[in-house]
């Protein structure tokens, strides 16, 4: 069960954050970066692809990777194993930063993956340079800083993979892990968000998304 602290947070963003026009999947995401964070603005500025939750769910599933930028994002990643690529074996592009290098190889390494970005713009920057090999794969892309995050965002915005995202420069670890616990808890049928509104954390029957159950 949850702890009664995150059951109170729970209840003050539901007085503050309306979810009405969401699907039930992208509102639990959501409002758990707004938990992990205390930043509203995330309601706001994220965006999910239709088609996210369910091929996120199908690679938990199936057990495929979990890949983090760094340590710090999957430090903050509960209940799954995960793996950093910039503590992996790789080697450093010419011209090229060591984020956007070991991203870079993770991909020939790992893909299909669920790919977790929280740090490093160059991080997600090398996935989009590679986007040809990512079928199947889907990105939690949410960099933060003000060199490149809201840039490397906005192409994954306009790319054809399967992403959560956000706009302009914030973002960071703790909202990409907080995106992928999401995931994890969707997985496993735990849920606050029903119909629209946080009603209090419930176990759906089947442990899986509202879509995959259909």
């Amino acid at each position: 069960m949850p702890h009664p602290i995150e059951e109170q947070s729970y209840q003050i963003l539901g007085k503050r954050l309306d979810f009405a026009s969401l699907d039930d999947d992208s509102a639990e995401i959501i409002a758990r970066v707004v938990h992990s964070t205390a930043d509203l603005d995330f309601a706001r500025s994220m965006a999910i692809t239709s088609n996210f939750v369910i091929s996120s769910l199908k690679l938990l599933q199936d057990h495929r990777p979990i890949v983090a930028d760094v340590s710090m994002t999957k430090f903050g990643i509960s209940s799954k194993e995960s793996i950093s690529a910039i503590t992996e074996q790789f080697d450093l592009l010419e011209s090229r930063t060591r984020s956007y290098s070991s991203m870079f190889k993770a991909v020939s390494n790992f893909s299909p993956a669920i790919f977790v970005v929280g740090c490093s713009p160059t991080s997600l920057e090398a996935l989009l340079d590679r986007s040809e090999l990512l079928e199947g794969s889907v990105v939690i892309g949410m960099p933060v800083g003000f060199v490149g995050a809201a840039e490397s965002k906005l192409r994954l915005r306009n790319s054809d993979l399967e992403f959560v995202t956000n706009s302009g420069e914030r973002g960071g670890s703790a909202a990409a892990a907080a995106a992928m616990n999401a995931l994890i808890r969707i997985s496993n049928g735990q849920r606050y968000v029903k119909d629209g509104r946080i009603v209090g954390p419930y176990q759906t029957a089947n442990g899986v998304s509202n879509e995959l159950g259909n």
